[in-house]
Formats: structure tokens, sequence, C-alpha cells
């Protein structure tokens, strides 16, 4: 052990650094049924959006006229598209690949940090430190473990900060270029903290070397044109919601809507908020005034702020570098402060303004925390504290291995009635499931086949589209409702109804799944305030009018439903 301390080559912390990488890929494998057979309906939560036009890629014509799917092809970025398309070609279907791909980059990210990590720090056992702290948080969030094109944010961000750090232009420009390309917002604060770094001290205050206008401007034309094609990508479905319009909307305004931006309290989360918050939920916090949210900030500007002093400390008095400062993590945190306050100024129209933040600071901050933490200890170690300091480093090994083991890494979703998604998969290519059901969510993606809409897919960011979902959505739970034949009739014949999606639940209580309130609870309320005074048609026909009746979700005809059809 006594090597572990002295030698700055040393192989031990990046062998534990492997183990809790294996823990964390092995974790993601088994949640996401990497090892069993019985996993062939499992997918991402995200996925069953990203992936509600992938039926196209065996076939172009599918789900023609679809809105989800016309939709969210136009957002998914073209480089996403094309890896699809590239695991397709050699049999791998979108479904799987969205498991696969996400595991190749925690891999790619794995490796990325630790070099990141140990640039920084320079020594090994910091370098643990930071490194296990930075995968761990990317690991617990909702970005690197999904199929979506978010998933690629980690890796490449890092790529950059190597680039950065190593005064590498390669990686640098490969960094932002890319990220662009797939995930455009953080791209942007990452170009903005390269140009942060060339700052220099007065009077000189910029660095105008033409190495540097030579990198700045390679970077500032990869960015342009990865980001080109954006600006049209979701034309068709625009504009883009204001946030004034955002809180008049029932999903957005409310602390239980599907897309909420505001905290516990109603306000808008600028501080502690998925959507729309300044900071990485590291630490969950509901308001500006739970003390939670003072911890979570003080992760974030801390460490980043307590290395920036020392190197301009270190500046001023030259010397060997103890605790190895840098100010790149103050620079992570002022480029993401601009940026999102800038996007927060004109939201939604550069789409979310915690995209320009969180992705960036979920990794900074659990670097610089680390940094702060490791080079202590190899400090402490140095005085003759290596008890101690053994101690707090099996301590902290331990807390990484039960870490790695427990977190839940992505968040896969297995249909209640694997039947019946098999028993739509085998309808005609041209069919089209109504109704209100949880399990209609992920239909588009997991057999290909048109669903009129569901709470999943009813993200209000553009007007076009929103505007259409949400008349959708409360013509089915109107549809659900309802009492009367003509009315259930015009329903299914205005939106080319084949099967009606009836969750059995829904006939036992009258209740409808819980996502569609989160997204139009008005129409919910007057819809189970209904029920409860007479059952609706569907309530007492779903059963016999079934052409699929499974434990959990009922498929019924519509023209039976209405009676324009014998019952079967």
């Amino acid at each position: 052990m006594n090597g572990a301390w002295s030698r700055p080559d040393s192989a031990l912390w990046r062998r534990l650094y492997a183990a809790l990488a294996a823990l964390l890929a092995l974790n993601y494998a088994w949640r996401f049924g990497f090892f069993l057979p019985s996993a062939a309906w499992l997918i991402d939560d995200d996925s069953r959006q990203f992936l509600a036009w992938s039926a196209r890629l065996a076939d172009p014509a599918a789900l023609k006229g679809d809105l989800l799917a016309d939709y969210w092809q136009s957002v998914t970025p073209p480089v996403f598209r094309w890896l699809l398309q590239a695991c397709a070609t050699v049999g791998i279907g979108p479904v799987m690949a969205s498991r696969i791909v996400p595991l190749a980059l925690f891999l790619a990210a794995a490796v990325l940090a630790w070099k990141v990590a140990l640039a920084l720090t320079r020594h090994p056992m910091a370098a643990y430190c930071a490194a296990g702290l930075a995968l761990l948080a990317v690991a617990r969030g909702d970005t690197l473990f999904t199929g979506t094109p978010r998933a690629f944010s980690a890796p490449l961000l890092l790529l950059f900060l190597y680039g950065l750090v190593r005064s590498r232009p390669a990686p640098t420009v490969a960094g932002i270029a890319l990220l662009g390309t797939i995930y455009p917002a953080p791209a942007v604060t990452a170009f903005g903290m390269l140009g942060l770094s060339r700052l220099r001290p007065p009077p000189r205050l910029f660095d105008w070397s033409w190495r540097t206008l030579l990198l700045l401007g390679l970077s500032a034309a990869g960015l342009a044109i990865a980001v080109l094609p954006f600006a049209s990508s979701a034309g068709a479905f625009g504009p883009a919601i204001t946030l004034h319009e955002a809180l008049a909307m029932p999903g957005m305004a409310l602390p239980e809507g599907r897309s909420a931006i505001v905290d516990a309290s109603g306000h808008v989360g600028w501080i502690c908020s998925k959507r729309i918050g300044f900071a990485p939920l590291l630490i969950p916090c509901g308001s500006p005034g739970d003390p939670r949210a003072w911890a979570l900030y003080a992760l974030i500007f801390l460490p980043a702020m307590a290395l920036a002093w020392l190197w301009w400390r270190q500046r001023a008095r030259p010397g060997v570098a103890r605790w190895s400062p840098t100010p790149v993590y103050a620079l992570a945190v002022v480029s993401a402060l601009v940026c999102y306050v800038i996007a927060a100024g004109v939201a939604f129209q550069l789409h979310l303004p915690s995209r320009y933040s969180q992705r960036l600071l979920e990794i900074t901050a659990p670097l610089a925390l680390g940094h702060l933490v490791g080079m202590a200890c190899v400090l402490a170690a140095g005085r003759g504290k290596r008890r101690a300091v053994a101690a707090i480093m099996a301590a902290l090994t331990v807390t990484f291995a039960v870490a790695g083991v427990a977190l839940k890494t992505g968040r896969p979703v297995r249909p209640d009635d694997p039947a019946a998604l098999a028993f739509i998969a085998a309808l005609p290519p041209g069919s089209r499931i109504g109704g209100a059901a949880a399990q209609l969510e992920s239909v588009p993606a997991l057999v290909g086949r048109s669903v009129i809409a569901t709470p999943e897919h009813a993200i209000p960011y553009h007007k076009g589209y929103f505007s259409r979902i949400d008349t959708r959505l409360r013509a089915s739970i109107a549809a659900m409702a309802t009492d009367r034949a003509d009315s259930l009739a015009d329903y299914a014949r205005r939106w080319g109804i084949t099967l009606l999606a009836v969750d059995r639940s829904f006939i036992a209580t009258g209740k409808l799944e819980p996502g569609y309130a989160a997204v139009a609870p008005d129409a919910v309320a007057r819809a189970e305030a209904a029920l409860a005074r007479r059952p609706s048609l569907v309530q007492r026909r779903a059963l016999s009018c079934a052409v699929y009746a499974g434990p959990s979700l009922i498929l019924a005809n519509p023209d039976c439903l209405t009676g324009s059809r014998p019952v079967p």
C-alpha cells in the first residue's frame, strides 16, 4: 500500500476505478435485461418518445401521416437517425440499439473521465476520487443511460474537457462539433467555456495569438455547421412556446404536471427544477427555501471557486502547486451561468435553459469536489497521516461500490401486458389505436403501430405539435366518459380508429390512468365526475366488444361499442 501513496504512477487507483465502472455497467446491463431472455419488451422511458417513428427504419412507408412519428422524426438529430439506421443494417433493431448505445457511451465516458481527472489532479489517487464521483453523477442522472440523443452529452463533453485541459486542439474542436450535431445546447456552453479560457489578466485581457483565433474559428465553424440542421427541424410544428404561455398550460404550470417547470411552491423552478433549473439535480431539492438547495449550490460553486482561487494565488507565487489548482471548473460555472441566463431570458426560443447548464455542471461539479477531496488526501498522506487517509479512501471505495450496485441506472419500462402489444403488432400496418390506457405509450416504439395520442408524447415546447396532441388527448378522455353512441362513433370516425384501448381498472373504477391528469387535469376531472354519476358506454360494453382481453388491457371494436356492429 505504501507504493500507492508515494508513486504518482500507481495502478491501484486505476484498477479500483475500473472496478467501479464495471459495477455500473453490469448494473445497467442487468436492469435492461441483457442477461434475461424475457426482456424483449423492455424499453427506456424516454426512448418511447424518440423511437415513435423508428418503424420507418425497416419500412419507410410505415406510420404514414402519423402525427407522433412525423414530429419525433423531425426533432431527432440526423446523426442519431444515421446511427439507428446503421444498427438496423446489421440486424440490431432500434429498441435494442437504444440499450446497447448507452452502454458503449458509458464505457467511453468512463475512460475519458479518468483521463480528464488525471490531467487535472496529476495524481491517480485524486483522479480516482474525482473521476469516481463524476461517473456516479452521470450514471445517477437521466442523461447517459437513455436511448436518446442526450446520452452523447457526457462522453462528448468529457472529450472537449480533455482537449481543453491538455491543450489539444483536435479533441477540443471534435467535442464541440460532434456535440453540436446531436445535442447542441451544451455544445454552446462548451464553446463559451473555451472562449473564457483565453481571457488574460490586464492589460492584455485576451489571448489574440493566431493559434487561439484558429482554434476558436474552427470550433465556431464546426458548431455552426452542426447546428444548422436544427434550425428548421421542427419548423412544421412551431413556433416554440413562450414562458408566459407555458405558465398557462397545466402540464407545465402545475407541480404534478407532465412537463412541470415549477417547484413545489408553484413558482418557476429557476433554482431547483429538472426541466428549467440552473443546477443539475445532484441533490434533489424542492424550492429555493429548501436547505438541500443551498447544499446543492455549495457543491457546484465552492469547490470550483476554491480551486480557481488557489490557481490565482499560485500565479502570484510561482512554485509547486500542491493542490493542482485550476480555473477550469470555475470557467464551466461561469459559461453555464451566462448561457443559462440568455436561454432563460428568451425561454423557450432556445429550448430548455437547463440544457445549457445542467449537462456541463453534472460533470464538472463532481470532478471539482473529488479533486479537492482527493488532493487533500494526497497531501495528508505526504505528511505521514497514511492511516487516516487509508481509512478515508477505504470508506470512499466501499461507498463507491455500494452506489455502483444500488444506483438505478436508466429508467427501463416493461409493459404490463406484453401479449396485448404482440396482438397489436399483428394488426395490419395502417391500424390505429385510440382510447386512454397506460400501455399506449409504448406502442409506436415497440410495435410500430399508430396511436392517437398519449401523455408520454405530449411534449409542449412546439405549439403546432402540442395543440394537436392536446386536442386528441381531450377527445380520447371525453370518448372514454361518454354514454352517447353518436359521440363515440364520431370520435372513432374522425381519428380513423381501428381498436379502442381500455384499462381493466378503468372498467372497474371509472378512473383514468394518472398520466392523463398530468397533461389535461380539467378534462380528466370532468370525465371522472361524469363517470361517477353513471357508467360510460365504454365501461358497459368494452368486455363484450373485446377482440383482445388481457390481464390489464382490453382492445375493443369501436363499431361494436357504438352498436353499429353486432357484439362478436
